[in-house]
């Protein structure tokens, strides 16, 4: 290196680790002065954070086991309380004896009835006077369940929905047709899942009809569906259902209460009226379906006349099902004489039919004289034309095996009720499905006679019509408030259950933890009733012999509740303990692990300290060293 003037290098590397040393030797006196070996982030960015969290879990701990000693003191003040009640108790019972003895007399039982009334007051004062900040723990149940509501879902701020709206309007996820499900859990545990169809006039009213079990069955009924002004049951049944044609297939698909399902059909004429739909579901005489003559049957009776469309020489084909399954044909040659009445008696000579004709009406009728299934199939056929029509049939109707009625409600289309109404016979859950298919389809429900659908579910429904109202389901068996319940179907709404007559039980819950586990952070101390009501003592009286001798007994019972509760009180306060020394222990332990990290070895430290400041001291006397090297270059200046 060269003698130069202009950079003193030496000093300048000199002045670098000064710098160095003293930055070093400042770390370390604040290490020393505040005893951490952490004092910003800089120090150790993952040392820090650990220890911030090692920091907050011993604060949070800290306060659990002040949380926790709360607890102690407050089931103290209880249990201070219930020794109190336990005093007044032990007189009350020691009155009780008393009375119950045959050696005083009524005047004298009334003095001591006096005080057994005194004593029961003041049991009540201190169980509802006893509180700890507040909080009271020895009078029981306070607070009411609060039900929670199914809100309607169209913009009811503009339109409030009333109990008589449709319900597809009000739950606009539901059209007219779908099955209305709910599913329940009570809150005794009870489950369980009823259904009804849903119609486009089904009303709220209706639904809620359903699901009281003490409210008479609604019936559902399938509507007329032309605009008419009225339709009498001894209307056209074609008219009434403008769907269907002459030679349909009136099909009726049900499912019974009791779960029984089949399907029944029914030709349908075009003189086929109301009334012979409903005598072909119930239980009563069919209407029989008949074949019509094409002449004027009253002025011949020759079958060439009659129909039309046969001549003299044509064979009559006529075949038909019978109830085995069996297709059976037979001829008859047609001549100029032969008359209907003669092909009547034809027919009527196959085994199990009988055949007869009406002049006057103009009718063949043929007749299966074989109980069973009615309505098989039969056809003429011969020169150009065949005639399809069915077969009445004697004895069990086709719907027999359906516990059906049928009834028809008269009325405009516009009235919500009007047409068909199908009940169950047999009692039992109601809203069954069925349907009428063929031309068209009609699905509605069955009305159940006796039981209703939700008679085994124990909630009753009420209707809120104000802006937000909603449904309100009330469990009528006390108990724990809030089971839970759905409407499901075409869309879904999950809601709670109430309670009536008694509230959840307001536990205090006593948390210490960390977290929000249930089984690790937080645990509940019951509250107890140690009102007279709540002891069973209220109207017990020793006014009496007799009365006083009963006392005795419902006392026991008092003190052996009082004891009860007592040792949830004491059996809480020594867990509480428990848990106490466990925190600590636990904070011991996480401060000790907390200490690792942050707090500074002093010794370490110190030697750290010495040496750095050893090192400044000789850095700062080379830079003064290094300052003076420059002067020697004024030497070779001078010419010295």
């Amino acid at each position: 290196m060269g003698l130069v003037i202009n950079h003193n290098l030496m000093a300048m590397a000199a002045s670098r680790n000064l710098g160095a040393t003293y930055g070093m030797l400042a770390k370390s006196i604040a290490r020393l002065s505040s005893g951490m070996r952490i004092n910003s982030s800089a120090d150790d960015a993952a040392g820090l954070a650990v220890r911030e969290f090692m920091r907050s879990e011993i604060a949070v701990l800290n306060q659990g086991v002040r949380n926790a000693n709360d607890a102690v003191s407050m089931l103290q003040t209880m249990d201070g309380a219930a020794q109190v009640i336990d005093e007044k108790l032990i007189r009350m019972k020691e009155l009780a004896e008393q009375a119950a003895t045959g050696t005083y007399s009524p005047a004298q039982r009334a003095i001591m009835n006096g005080e057994f009334a005194a004593m029961r007051a003041e049991i009540d004062r201190i169980a509802n006077a006893t509180d700890f900040n507040g909080v009271k723990m020895l009078n029981g149940i306070s607070a009411a369940a609060v039900a929670q509501k199914l809100g309607v879902t169209e913009d009811h701020l503009v339109n409030a929905t009333t109990a008589g709206s449709a319900f597809v309007k009000a739950f606009t996820g539901y059209t007219s047709g779908e099955q209305l499900s709910l599913s329940y859990t009570d809150n005794d545990g009870t489950t369980g899942t009823v259904s009804m169809t849903l119609q486009s006039a089904t009303t709220i009213t209706q639904v809620m009809g359903w699901i009281n079990s003490t409210a008479a069955d609604v019936r559902q009924t399938l509507s007329v569906t032309e605009n008419s002004a009225n339709i009498g049951v001894g209307a056209s049944f074609l008219t009434a259902f403008s769907n269907y044609a002459a030679g349909d297939l009136l099909e009726l698909s049900y499912t019974n209460n009791d779960g029984v399902t089949g399907t029944a059909s029914l030709t349908l004429k075009s003189d086929t009226t109301i009334q012979d739909v409903l005598n072909w579901v119930n239980f009563g005489t069919q209407a029989t379906q008949t074949l019509n003559v094409t002449a004027d049957s009253a002025v011949t009776t020759r079958f060439v006349s009659a129909f039309t469309n046969y001549t003299s020489a044509d064979n009559l084909d006529f075949s038909y099902v019978d109830h085995a399954g069996n297709f059976v044909t037979s001829s008859y040659a047609i001549a100029q004489g032969t008359t209907v009445a003669n092909v009547a008696t034809w027919i009527g000579n196959f085994a199990g039919l009988d055949a007869s004709y009406s002049a006057a009406a103009g009718v063949l009728t043929v007749t299966d004289t074989t109980g069973g299934a009615s309505r098989l199939a039969a056809s003429m056929a011969g020169g150009t034309a065949a005639y399809d029509f069915s077969i009445d049939t004697a004895g069990a109707d086709a719907t027999a095996g359906v516990a059906l009625t049928a009834t028809w409600t008269q009325g405009v289309k516009s009235v919500a009720g009007n047409g068909f109404n199908l009940s169950d016979d047999i009692a039992g859950y109601s809203q069954a499905a069925a349907s009428f298919g063929g031309g068209a389809t009609y699905a509605f429900s069955i009305g159940t006679i006796g039981k209703d659908a939700t008679a085994d579910v124990n909630l009753t429904a009420a209707w809120s019509s104000a802006t937000g109202g909603g449904f309100t389901l009330t469990d009528v068996v006390s108990g724990v408030s809030d089971a839970a319940a759905a409407f499901g179907g075409g869309a879904s709404y999950a809601f709670s259950i109430e309670t009536e007559g008694e509230a959840a039980t307001e536990n205090v819950k006593i948390h210490f933890g960390t977290g929000n586990v249930a089984a690790e952070d937080y645990y509940y101390v019951n509250k107890q009733d140690m009102t007279s009501s709540g002891l069973g003592i209220a109207d017990l009286s020793i006014a009496t012999q007799p009365s006083a001798q009963a006392t005795i007994e419902a006392l026991n019972g008092a003190i052996q509740l009082k004891d009860v509760s007592r040792a949830h009180f004491g059996a809480m306060m020594n867990r509480l303990a428990n848990t106490v020394t466990n925190i600590q222990v636990q904070a011991e332990n996480i401060q000790a692990a907390e200490s690792q990290i942050s707090d500074v070895d002093v010794a370490l430290e110190m030697t750290k300290f010495v040496s750095n400041q050893i090192k400044a001291q000789a850095a700062v006397a080379m830079l003064a060293q290094a300052n003076t090297l420059p002067q020697l270059a004024l030497t070779l200046l001078g010419g010295r």
